[in-house]
């Protein structure tokens, strides 16, 4: 019985060889093998953008287009995470009202201290004619004096718990959309404060400067919601997040516009109830936020809580 001949059959394509017509077949480049199919890759990490896909430029919706956001999601997942987390948000929220209860009372201290001091120090009594009359203290002038140093420690002193505030309730709600702990130090860390307080003085300007043209201050709210978010989430300088927040919020006109106004909504509800409710209205509004601006930058945040 006769062998087959050593090699591939007669009309086999041998490899390596240029098929009929000179045409090389596909290869993947150095010889590896294709890439996974489209899906195959493992989930991303919570706050990091999907496999694959370029590094999201702040201010572009990479995540989704603003249609697609679904800001009801994002309310939904504030306030199952702040139920689970409501001991430090909540406890954090009472310090810092706490904070601008003492500098009220600092202000009327000082108010009450210069009359009281002023009227001390007149004198009063009837001279030669019979006329009664005071002399000595001025008590307008103190009372002017009082209600001018008064004033100017209670806005230095607003301004600077509210600034440890947003700041702090800010790095809070961030925390939780990366599903970090969420404790009670978090909220008093002075990191990037200065960057914060850079933010915050020049949006503020901005808005006091905007206030002649009567509709200034709502741009002003709009367009640089998401500074401090910036600042604190992505290490920017006053003026990159300013101009990051400018672009975020031009490019997802709608979810901002909702988020603000949700968001002021809440606060009046908290406020109603004998301004307790501020206690719970006040960190969701900031969770709300955060979960909203991880979305828009292309971000994905953890999952709600079960």
């Amino acid at each position: 019985m006769s062998q087959p001949p050593y090699g591939p059959p007669s009309g086999a394509e041998q490899p390596g060889q240029p098929q009929p017509g000179g045409q090389q077949p596909p290869q993947q480049p150095g010889g590896y093998p294709p890439p996974p199919a489209p899906g195959a890759y493992p989930p991303p990490p919570y706050g990091q953008p999907a496999p694959g896909a370029q590094p999201p430029v702040y201010g572009q919706p990479a995540y989704a287009p603003s249609n697609q956001v679904d800001v009801g999601s994002s309310f939904s997942w504030a306030w199952a995470t702040l139920w689970k987390n409501a001991g430090p948000f909540i406890l954090a929220t009472l310090t810092y009202v706490a904070g601008i209860i003492v500098v009220y009372v600092l202000f009327y201290v000082v108010l009450i201290g210069a009359i009281l001091a002023s009227a001390g120090s007149s004198t009063c009594g009837y001279d030669y004619y019979g006329s009664y009359s005071c002399s000595g203290g001025d008590l307008s002038a103190g009372a002017g004096i009082a209600v001018g140093l008064g004033g100017l420690l209670l806005s230095v002193g607003i301004f600077v718990v509210a600034i440890l505030m947003v700041a702090g309730l800010t790095r809070g709600a961030l925390a939780a959309t990366r599903g970090e702990p969420v404790t009670f130090g978090m909220f008093f860390s002075f990191e990037g404060f200065g960057r914060v307080l850079g933010a915050m003085l020049l949006v503020s300007l901005i808005a006091v400067v905007s206030v002649i043209t009567i509709v200034g201050p709502l741009f002003v709210a709009f367009f640089f919601y998401f500074t401090v978010m910036f600042v604190i989430d992505k290490g920017l300088g006053p003026i990159e997040a300013m101009k990051a927040s400018f672009d975020l919020a031009k490019n997802n006109v709608g979810p901002t516009i909702l988020v603000i106004l949700l968001s002021y909504v809440i606060d009046f509800v908290g406020s109603l109830a004998c301004g307790v409710g501020v206690l719970v209205s006040t960190p969701l509004t900031y969770l709300f936020g955060a979960h909203l601006y991880r979305r828009l930058i292309g971000e994905q945040p953890v999952p709600a809580p079960a």
